[in-house]
């Protein structure tokens, strides 16, 4: 009688835990039969960038300022931004994917090769050895050892191997509590425009009085437009993750983020006016915000956000030839006015 996946699974691990080697068939099994955290679910790639600059190191300390937020360090000197959150559609159980095999789960996870996984090595304790996570902790040992010039340009960093023996000593933090996210819509709690005011007026020259702070627990990446039939699955594939939307803005596609900066207190930042507040958050015209604008009580019609639950009314307005090349690429204004007359909006 064959043995179960389970017992397979079992003794895969075993055997990996005592440094024995697997036969040709052995290694032939799903690597996903061993996996019991499924890291490639719970980890969803964000963006990436050089630290080239203060301004860029500090980009990277404003973002670790969120919550479900963690960076990631490559050896050839890449920056990775990952939301740390397991797919809605992961069962918190065994971890695994509620959807395989069936038509709804995403072709992008369909065709990952388990074989040639980067996550399960890359994050498990040991790592494997050219790629650090970086959290709070391990970013300020990172900002202690770089050094600038006048025009505030890196020209020292530490070496891989001086990072690897200090973060030894710093496990990545635990993730926090998860919370339920605010969910963005367009009746949102804000202040309501107001026309005909002076430019003397408290309303026009405080853009922040009333306002409910949706810059500082939405983060926006931008994203290329989906022009394939893959890139609309990537879109589906990004929607799986709790607390995640899309938004389209004309003709500029952003993934949303909702999560919450750690200094957020009753709704205003705790750490305003400290040396520890972000050169980003400081340097922030509030006159030309966006999240206001869009996120607050009454975004433009030029905006509209899509959710899980939009995707296939999302979907329906795309066309496509044989290749999965777009024949249609709907314009933002025609998703939004799709949108907000279908039934789930």
């Amino acid at each position: 009688m064959r043995a179960s996946p389970a017992a397979v699974a079992v003794e895969l691990t075993n055997k990996a835990a005592a440094g024995r080697t697997l036969s040709y068939g052995e290694a032939m099994a799903s690597p996903c039969a061993s996996c019991d955290t499924s890291p490639c679910c719970s980890y969803l790639p964000l963006a990436s960038f050089q630290a080239q600059t203060l301004v860029d190191l500090d980009n990277a300390l404003y973002l670790l300022n969120f919550d479900f937020i963690e960076l990631g360090l490559s050896r050839n000197g890449d920056w990775h931004v990952y939301y740390r959150q397991p797919c809605r559609f992961l069962s918190p159980v065994d971890f695994s994917c509620t959807l395989h095999g069936t038509p709804d789960q995403p072709s992008v996870c369909v065709h990952y090769s388990p074989y040639s996984c980067w996550y399960r090595p890359a994050l498990s304790p040991a790592g494997n050895g050219s790629y650090h996570r970086i959290d709070r902790r391990r970013l300020q040992v990172v900002l202690g050892a770089v050094r600038f010039d006048d025009e505030r340009r890196v020209v020292e960093v530490p070496t891989w191997e001086g990072l690897t023996a200090a973060f030894e000593a710093l496990p990545i933090e635990p993730d926090p509590e998860p919370v339920a996210p605010r969910t963005l819509t367009p009746n949102a709690p804000g202040r309501p425009s107001v026309a005909g005011l002076t430019f003397a007026d408290p309303l026009v020259q405080s853009p922040c009085d009333g306002c409910s702070a949706w810059c500082c627990d939405t983060l926006a990446f931008p994203m290329p437009t989906p022009a394939t039939a893959a890139g609309l699955d990537y879109v589906k594939f990004v929607l799986g993750f709790p607390g995640t939307s899309v938004a389209v803005e004309e003709e500029q596609w952003s993934v949303l983020v909702s999560t919450s900066c750690r200094h957020l207190e009753q709704g205003r930042c705790g750490i305003f006016g400290l040396p520890e507040r972000p050169i980003r958050c400081r340097t922030f015209n509030e006159w030309t915000c966006s999240f206001k604008r869009n996120l607050g009580a009454t975004p433009p019609d030029s905006f509209i956000r899509i959710g899980h639950e939009h995707f296939e009314e999302l979907a329906a307005i795309y066309r496509f030839d044989s290749n999965g090349n777009a024949t249609h690429l709907p314009t933002g204004a025609e998703i939004a006015a799709h949108l907000r007359s279908s039934p789930t909006a």
